[in-house]
């Protein structure tokens, strides 16, 4: 007996697109079209606001390009308000570079979907309707290429539900569940939420992966950290899940302090590091292991649960 699956691709391809490929594409453009202009508003030198202001422009701009593009083979990004006193009013969205931003896009979601069925032991023939939800699903790229995965034949297009309306209706039911503790709606954990702590390299932050997508409950992981600073007394461990490098991109869980570290200079401190999931629930274990001596006096042990 086949089971009554549906695979959302929503979350797949939205990151694809916070992954910045358009407007990547067009910051690039800018770039080698004019370097001066380029950095007069988007250089080191730029003010901050100033400059975040002026790439939440191009990000809204692109995300329209994106919309017309796919609607009608034709777009150009805006520059209007932010390079308009220089001569550059838009940016040519290509076919070769609309191709190789959703070749790009379909990739990495043919790898979520193959994924996400070799973590539940399902196979293709297993499934029995597809619905695509969401504006990146709405690609014509998009639907091509899950229809040649699971055949046109499962596919579930706009004339049998609504895209926005289904995202709706899973919300609803989801806080219905949760409202009054139910289990109607219960969603059965198949695979693992990516889990890491915060790391940083030349004043750079970056998410140290600890459990990966591939990965199932029950997992542990133990990982060393060393003092960064003379006299450091505090070891402050931020962990995340999420599936993005940048930390701002992923969603904070929780902050785990080991406390009462030795008096040394900056490395000298040494400390084991355990992230123990399991189904629900994250353990975080920390003890220091150099100098000798002080695992009793260090180990701390915190849990916390995580929802999927």
């Amino acid at each position: 007996m086949k089971s009554s699956i549906i695979l959302g691709f929503w979350e797949s391809c939205s990151f694809v697109w916070k992954d910045s490929s358009m407007m990547n594409f067009v910051l690039e453009e800018l770039k080698g079209s004019d370097e001066d202009i380029f950095n007069k508003h988007f250089g080191e030198k730029v003010n901050k606001n100033k400059k975040n202001n002026n790439i939440s422009k191009i990000k809204k701009n692109s995300e329209q390009c994106k919309i017309n593009y796919n609607t009608n083979n034709k777009a150009s990004c805006s520059l209007n308000s932010i390079c308009d006193d220089d001569g550059i009013e838009e940016i040519e969205l290509t076919k070769d570079e609309w191709d190789r931003i959703v070749k790009e896009i379909i990739s990495r979601c043919e790898k979520a979907v193959l994924d996400t069925l070799k973590s539940v032991n399902l196979e293709m023939n297993d499934i029995n309707k597809v619905i695509m939800i969401g504006g990146s699903c709405q690609i014509k790229e998009m639907s091509s290429a899950m229809e040649k995965l699971f055949g046109k034949e499962k596919i579930v297009n706009s004339e049998g539900v609504g895209k926005q309306q289904a995202v709706a209706m899973g919300a609803c039911l989801e806080a219905d569940r949760i409202a009054n503790s139910k289990n109607m709606y219960s969603i059965e954990e198949s695979s693992l939420i990516p889990i890491g702590i915060e790391a940083s390299f030349n004043d750079e932050s970056f998410i140290y992966p600890l459990i990966k997508l591939d990965q199932q409950p029950p997992y542990e992981k133990t990982v060393p950290i060393k003092t960064v600073l003379n006299h450091q007394k505090t070891f402050d461990i931020k962990l995340y899940k999420g599936e993005s490098e940048k930390v701002k991109e992923n969603n904070y869980i929780t902050t785990f302090k080991l406390d009462n570290l030795p008096n040394k200079n900056a490395g000298e401190v040494e400390a084991n590091l355990t992230v123990k999931y399991t189904g629900g629930k994250l353990e975080v274990t920390g003890f220091v292991t150099t100098p000798k001596g002080y695992e009793n006096s260090t180990k701390k042990t915190v849990s916390v649960e995580v929802k999927m």
